[in-house]
């Protein structure tokens, strides 16, 4: 008995309830479902077209990159300079810092433009993108993180004529083997440690007024290196300790320019450096070279003789 008046309260009450909902027009729920949509769901990545771009809230107002998913086929990629942050798009976050690794090892990445607004390319961003052979920088940047592109396959390197960017990162364009020229800009006081290594393409390295220093082994193992300029502001002492431009075996002295009783000067005078080659050594080797024809005409002539002379015996 108790139990049927206990389920004909709990009926009643529900009753209750569905009526008062009603009187409004409104859905019983309707407004928890609405608060649900507009406040509870977490929007964590942007579509456009074939692009999906993952994100992360840094503050209120900004967000940074921490991944990505496009095609497999080599393509362009314009970073967004804003994403949506709730369901209808009506509330939006601009997009500051590319995270660490967020496009590591994507091999399809062709060119990549950073939109303004970014600051930060964070480590490894886009590290061993081994397609990407051009990148748009932003007058906004600040950062280029540890290895930022490291083994990626850039061939040109341009950053904008105005820049916040005071330091390049530790190892950012390492084993980068397509560049074949860089110019530093003089807004950069700094080129970290190992930043160009093993950039065994860069024929001419320009680093502009204003640049200060250059970390240890920045351009070693630059193979191909044949033309440098330093500037006045170059304060490295010694090359034989910084390694700086160790290994550059096509770099002579005569071909780096910088400025008369420099620091750049005296750094330039004791850099050791392959020694260019004379007039005396190209003649020494057209003389090798007759030599070594006279010589064989003169075999092959002995040896004409010799055969002859066992014909007639």
């Amino acid at each position: 008995m108790m139990k049927k008046l206990l389920i004909l309260l709990l009926a009643l009450l529900t009753a209750t309830s569905l009526a008062a909902c009603s009187d409004d027009g409104e859905d019983p729920g309707q407004d928890d479902l609405q608060d649900y949509v507009e406040e509870d769901v977490v929007i964590d990545s942007y579509t456009v077209g074939e692009s999906v771009f993952h994100f992360a809230s840094i503050d209120s107002t900004t967000v940074e990159i921490t991944g990505y998913e496009g095609p497999t086929a080599p393509h362009d990629v314009t970073i967004p300079s804003e994403v949506p942050t709730n369901a209808d798009g009506s509330e939006r976050k601009a997009v500051t810092t590319i995270a660490d690794a967020a496009f590591f090892g994507i091999s399809s990445l062709r060119s990549l433009v950073l939109p303004e607004g970014v600051t930060t390319i964070g480590k490894f961003a886009f590290a061993e993108c081994v397609q990407l052979t051009s990148v748009t920088f932003p007058s906004s940047l600040q950062t280029i993180g540890m290895g930022a592109f490291h083994g990626a396959g850039l061939t040109a390197l341009t950053l904008p004529e105005e820049c916040g960017l005071t330091e390049i990162g530790n190892l950012a364009f390492k084993d980068c083997d397509s560049l074949t020229e860089i110019t530093i800009p003089g807004y950069i006081e700094t080129v970290g440690m190992g930043a160009f290594f093993g950039c065994d393409g860069i024929r001419s390295i320009e680093l502009e007024e204003g640049v200060v220093t250059v970390g240890d082994k920045a351009f070693m193992w630059t193979y191909a290196l044949e033309s440098l300029t330093l500037p006045s502001t170059f304060t490295n002492e010694s090359p034989t300790t910084d390694l700086a431009f160790s290994g550059s075996q096509l770099l002579y002295r005569e071909n780096i320019t910088c400025p008369a009783g420099s620091a750049a000067e005296a750094y330039a005078d004791s850099m050791v450096l392959a020694i260019p080659p004379t007039e005396d050594d190209d003649a020494g080797d057209d003389t090798g070279e007759d030599a070594g024809e006279d010589a064989g005409e003169d075999a092959g002539e002995n040896a004409g003789e010799d055969a002859g002379a066992g014909d007639a015996a």
